[in-house]
C-alpha cells in the first residue's frame, strides 16, 4: 500500500512481462516514479529478480500504454503529462461517454444499476475515493458496441495516473466529484434521464480537467 492506494502484490509466474508491466504501472500511478524519471532496467531486474529480456518487453508494453518513453542513450523515462494532452483526453472522454449515455440510459435496468454500483465500489477500493472514470468505464461496458470500452481502456492508464495524482494533492475537491457521481449521476441513471446524465457527465469532465490542470501547474 502507498498513499492510500491498494496494489496487487508481485508474484513471478506465467505472463511475466505483463506482471512486470503492472508492477511498474502501479509505481507510476502512485507517484513513486514521476514525470521525467528514468526507470532503470537494472533496478527492476534486481528488485523483482527477473530477466532483462522480460523487463525490456514490459517497457515496450508500457510505452504502448503511453506511460513510458524509450529515449536513445537514456533508456526508459516516465512520460510527461502536458496541459494540452490533459485537455485533449478529457474532450475525447466527454464526447464518447455522452454518446454512450444517449444509447444506454433509455434502457437502464436494475441489473445495469448493480453493475454500475460494483464499479464504484471497486474504484473506492483502489483509490480510496470514487474515480469518475470508473463510472464512465462501467457505462461503456454496458453498451453493445465493444469499441467503446476498448477505446476507454486505452486511455485508462494515463487517466488513472492523473486521478491518483489529484487524490494525493487535492483530496477534498476529489471528494466533491465523488459525491456528484454517487448522488447526481446515480439518480439520473435510475430516472433514465439522458439529458441530466449528459449534463452531470459534462460537469464531471470539466471539473476533472480543471483540477488536473491546476495540479499540473502546481506540481508538474
Amino acid at each position: 500500500m502507498a498513499d492510500g492506494f491498494n496494489f496487487v502484490a508481485f508474484t513471478p509466474g506465467p505472463g511475466l512481462a505483463e506482471q512486470i508491466t503492472t508492477y511498474v504501472e502501479q509505481q507510476i500511478i502512485n507517484g513513486s516514479f514521476k514525470s521525467g524519471d528514468r526507470v532503470q532496467e537494472s533496478r527492476i531486474v534486481r528488485d523483482l529478480g527477473v530477466s532483462r529480456g522480460s523487463v525490456r518487453e514490459a517497457f515496450r508494453l508500457l510505452e504502448r500504454k503511453r506511460l513510458l518513453c524509450i529515449v536513445p542513450r537514456r533508456g526508459a523515462v516516465v512520460a510527461k503529462l502536458s496541459p494540452a494532452r490533459v485537455s485533449d483526453l478529457n474532450t475525447l472522454v466527454l464526447l464518447m461517454v455522452s454518446a454512450v449515455v444517449r444509447d444506454v440510459v433509455p434502457d437502464w435496468s436494475e441489473k445495469h444499476g448493480e453493475r454500475f454500483q460494483k464499479a464504484l465500489i471497486d474504484s473506492k477500493s483502489q483509490f480510496g475515493v470514487v474515480n469518475p472514470l470508473c463510472a464512465f468505464r462501467s457505462l461503456c461496458q454496458i453498451h453493445a458496441n465493444a469499441a467503446y470500452p476498448e477505446f476507454l481502456a486505452d486511455l485508462t492508464p494515463t487517466l488513472d495516473r492523473l486521478f491518483a495524482k489529484l487524490v494525493r494533492t487535492d483530496r477534498v475537491r476529489v471528494e466533491a466529484l465523488e459525491h456528484m457521481v454517487l448522488s447526481d449521476l446515480t439518480k439520473a441513471l435510475a430516472e433514465r434521464s439522458v439529458e441530466t446524465c449528459q449534463r452531470v457527465i459534462q460537469l464531471l469532465c470539466r471539473g476533472l480537467e480543471r483540477k488536473y490542470l491546476e495540479t499540473l501547474e502546481r506540481t508538474g
